[in-house]
């Protein structure tokens, strides 16, 4: 009898583990889908911005910097020039927000993934390259 009880406890166990990997593993990646760049920083001051909102930041300059991301690979694109490089998860068992290393060739710097979170209640999904000297922000495109 007791075998029983130990059998069914660790039966109903694997269940819940196998369900929870399954309901975690169909969730999307939060570097999924579309990101849309926003600004360019460089020494605290705004270098680049996206043409849709040159308006704010008259010192700037208007332009693109496109970002694609996929397994572990990322290719950011601006001014017609591409480089590619990889990424790599820093602490996969964050919940809230991701950090990742990025290697292009001997160069690295940090992305961090996550939800921008405004005083109204509404948010977006956010992404920061950051490094020496320097931050880019993308933002999810909007369906």
């Amino acid at each position: 009898m007791k075998k029983t009880y130990i059998t069914a406890i660790a039966a109903a166990v694997a269940t819940a583990a196998v369900c929870a990997m399954l309901f975690c593993g169909c969730a999307a990646s939060p570097l999924d889908g579309e990101w849309e760049f926003e600004v360019l920083i460089k020494g605290g001051q705004v270098v680049t911005c996206a043409p849709g909102i040159a308006e704010r930041y008259p010192e700037a300059e208007a332009g693109d910097i496109a970002i694609e991301l996929t397994d572990g690979r990322i290719t950011v694109t601006a001014d017609g020039e591409t480089v590619e490089g990889r990424y790599e998860n820093l602490d996969p068992y964050r919940v809230t927000e991701e950090n990742f290393v990025v290697y292009f060739g001997h160069n690295e710097c940090r992305m961090t993934v996550g939800e921008t979170v405004y005083g109204d209640g509404t948010s977006r999904p956010t992404l920061v390259l950051s490094g020496d000297g320097f931050a880019a922000y993308f933002y999810g495109k909007a369906d």
